[in-house]
């Protein structure tokens, strides 16, 4: 799921991605861009989600901001090494 949606022409282009050097690299600041306007659509968008308890939702929203935390930590630690970083979410 995570390699679709950051490989779609769109979102690529959002986090500019390219390849340098044999290699495909990201940018630092788009992507934290690209995450804070998803978790911001994610906060928005919760309330119609009547489907789920109250409970269920805060956790899931909760989950779903640790898991964007995790993919900046994951893209720090690899030095925006757009292959390396996925492979270390595996």
């Amino acid at each position: 799921v995570l390699y679709g949606w950051l490989t779609d022409p769109e979102m690529a282009r959002a986090i500019d991605l390219h390849e340098f050097g044999g290699r495909r690299w990201i940018n630092r600041e788009l992507l934290e861009r690209a995450l804070g306007l998803f978790w911001l659509s994610l906060i928005t968008s919760a309330p119609s989600w009547k489907v789920l308890p109250e409970d269920v939702l805060g956790e899931r929203l909760v989950a779903a901001g640790e898991n964007m935390l995790i993919m900046r930590d994951a893209a720090m630690d690899t030095g925006y090494d757009f292959d390396w970083m996925l492979d270390a979410l595996k």
